[in-house]
């Protein structure tokens, strides 16, 4: 089975900080016997005092020597998604046979108008929530099922070929204990404490990544894993519990 790796691209954000997303899709895969790895673009150019005009060769310097499979790239923030189309332009400069997957909140706002802006790059869009959809991905890259899962456009020598899109509310319990081991030195850590929101701000992309359904996870299931996060980092972490819209 090929390695799926994960990878989080540079953004604006100036401290070391965890995402989630990836965090909850690295895990997921693991859970169906799925290989992973991780790297961490956005906390390392934080950790190693790195300046943007360094930034393009300090990103080929820091993708040239791994072998991948499978890249799947989270476009969470504006300012990530121009740097996801650098990191898959490195990538398949070098590797033309991996397949690169984007996700995340611009992904699902665009759908298969992404396509213009990155080429021949990008080879598969997951768009709304992926804990599910990542991994029934992977098993159609490796063969082991023949029809491409929902919430998936791929493009392949240009054609584009839709599967069904369904705008399903993922259960948290899919998902659990999610390692922050490589976050301890983070001043603030993020905890999903819930999804959705039933408005539609212009400005917002909650709506139309996770649907008007506003969910909550159990208070005891985040508050044990802030519990663990607070122990995990001797006290120092601040813990943020995070939610579309946390006040409804």
């Amino acid at each position: 089975m090929k390695k799926i790796t994960f990878i989080n691209p540079l953004a604006h954000i100036k401290r070391v900080s965890n995402a989630i997303a990836i965090q909850l899709l690295k895990k997921s895969c693991e859970d169906n016997g799925i290989k992973t790895q991780f790297i961490d673009l956005s906390n390392d150019f934080i950790r190693e005092n790195i300046e943007y005009k360094q930034a393009l060769s300090w990103l080929q310097n820091k993708l040239q020597n791994i072998k991948y499979d499978i890249v799947c790239i989270s476009c969470i923030m504006n300012a990530s998604f121009i740097w996801a189309i650098k990191i898959a332009e490195i990538i398949k400069f070098r590797n033309p046979d991996t397949k690169i997957i984007f996700g995340g909140p611009h992904v699902t706002a665009l759908q298969e108008m992404l396509f213009n802006k990155t080429a021949k790059l990008v080879d598969y869009l997951c768009i709304f929530e992926g804990e599910l959809t990542i991994v029934e991905l992977v098993k159609y890259i490796n063969k082991e099922i023949s029809v491409l899962p929902i919430n998936v456009i791929s493009c392949n020598k240009g054609i584009i070929k839709y599967s069904k899109k369904l705008q399903m509310d993922i259960p948290f319990g899919i998902v659990k204990d999610i390692s922050y081991a490589t976050f301890i030195d983070a001043p603030i850590l993020d905890i999903e404490v819930g999804r959705g929101c039933p408005y539609r701000c212009y400005f917002c992309s909650s709506n139309v990544i996770s649907g008007k359904n506003v969910r909550y996870r159990e208070p005891d299931d985040f508050l044990q894993e802030a519990q663990k996060i607070y122990e995990l980092t001797y006290k120092k972490t601040i813990i943020n519990f995070t939610h579309d819209n946390f006040f409804l």
